[in-house]
C-alpha cells in the first residue's frame, strides 16, 4: 500500500472489492509529479551515461585519431651546408635526409601526415644560417605541422660516441616524445644514451623559435667510427625507433584518458545499480500487491 501511495495510486485500487483500474492507474502512474521526478532521474542518469559512454569510445580511438596529425621532418643542414665531416669525407647533411626520409615513411605507415623541410640535396633558402633555421621554422607553421623533428649528427674532435635529444623541459608533450625515443633507441644497442636535454640550458634556433612542439635529434656522432657505421649500414633501424617512439606516445595518453574516464563510469554506474535495485523493489511490491487482489 505504501508503495502505490508513494506513486498516487491508492485511489485507483479498490482494497475492499479486490479490483484495480488498470486504465486510470496506468494514465497516473506515468503523470503523476512522484513518477515524473523519477522518470526525469533516469532520464537524467540515462543521458550522463551515454555522454561519458562516448567520450569513452571518443577516447579509445584516440590513437587513430592522432595519427592524423602533422609531423614535420627536418633533415638537418643541406645544399651549401654540408654540416659535419666524418674522417672519411661522409656528410652530415646527407646521412640526415637519409635518415629523414626513412622516419617519414615509417610515420606514413603508422597513418601520420609527414611534410619535410627538403627531401634532396636542393634547397631554396638564404645562405644566411639564422635565415635558413628562421625558414624551417616558418615551413612548419605554412604546412600546419603539429610537430618538428630536426634530424641531426653530432661531431667531435675528441673521443666522443652516442645520441641525444633536445627539448624545452618546459613542454611536457616533447619531453614525453623524447623520453619514449630514446628508450626506443636503447633498445638498438648501437652506442651511448647521452640523454634528453634542455633547450633553456642550450638554445636551439629550431626550437626556441618554432611555433609548433619541436625536438632536436642527434642520432649519433660521424666522427665515431662506430656510430658512423651503424647508422650508414643501418639507417632504417634508427629510422625506425625513432617513429615507434612518436607512435608510442600516442598509445601511452589514450591509455591516460580512458583511464580518467573509466573512472567516472565505475562511479555513475554504482549510482544505476542502487536504482536499478530499488526500481526492481517497488516492481515485486506491485507484483505481489496485484497477486493478492486477484
Amino acid at each position: 500500500y505504501n508503495s502505490w501511495k508513494y506513486f498516487g495510486l491508492y485511489r485507483d485500487i479498490d482494497f475492499e472489492l479486490g479490483t484495480v483500474n488498470l486504465k486510470r492507474c496506468l494514465r497516473n502512474l506515468c503523470f503523476n509529479k512522484s513518477m515524473k521526478k523519477l522518470l526525469m532521474s533516469l532520464l537524467l542518469i540515462f543521458c550522463i551515461g551515454c555522454t561519458f559512454t562516448l567520450l569513452n569510445e571518443t577516447n579509445i580511438n584516440v590513437s587513430a585519431k592522432s595519427t592524423k596529425e602533422t609531423i614535420m621532418i627536418d633533415a638537418g643542414h643541406g645544399g651549401y651546408d654540408v654540416g659535419a665531416v666524418s674522417n672519411y669525407g661522409d656528410y652530415e647533411k646527407d646521412i640526415n635526409l637519409d635518415i629523414a626520409l626513412l622516419i617519414g615513411k615509417q610515420l606514413k605507415s603508422y597513418g601520420y601526415k609527414v611534410v619535410y623541410t627538403r627531401t634532396s640535396d636542393s634547397v631554396s633558402w638564404s645562405y644566411d644560417n639564422k635565415e635558413n633555421l628562421q625558414t624551417r621554422c616558418d615551413l612548419a607553421k605554412k604546412r600546419n605541422a603539429d610537430l618538428f623533428v630536426s634530424i641531426h649528427l653530432n661531431s667531435s674532435e675528441y673521443e666522443a660516441d652516442g645520441y641525444e635529444i633536445y627539448s624545452d623541459f618546459n613542454n611536457k608533450n616533447t619531453v614525453k616524445l623524447s623520453n619514449l625515443i630514446l628508450k626506443q633507441l636503447d633498445k638498438l644497442d648501437y652506442s651511448t644514451n647521452r640523454g634528453l636535454l634542455d633547450t633553456n640550458e642550450t638554445p636551439l634556433y629550431v626550437i626556441a623559435n618554432n611555433k609548433v612542439d619541436a625536438i632536436l635529434i642527434e642520432a649519433g656522432f660521424i666522427s665515431d667510427d662506430s656510430d658512423l657505421y651503424y647508422l650508414k649500414n643501418y639507417t632504417n633501424n634508427v629510422a625506425t625507433a625513432i617513429a615507434k617512439g612518436k607512435k608510442k606516445s600516442e598509445l601511452n595518453q589514450t591509455f591516460t584518458l580512458r583511464i580518467e574516464h573509466y573512472t567516472i563510469l565505475r562511479i555513475l554506474h554504482s549510482y544505476s545499480t542502487i536504482l536499478h535495485a530499488y526500481l526492481v523493489q517497488q516492481y515485486l511490491h506491485v507484483q505481489a500487491l496485484i497477486s493478492c487482489l486477484h
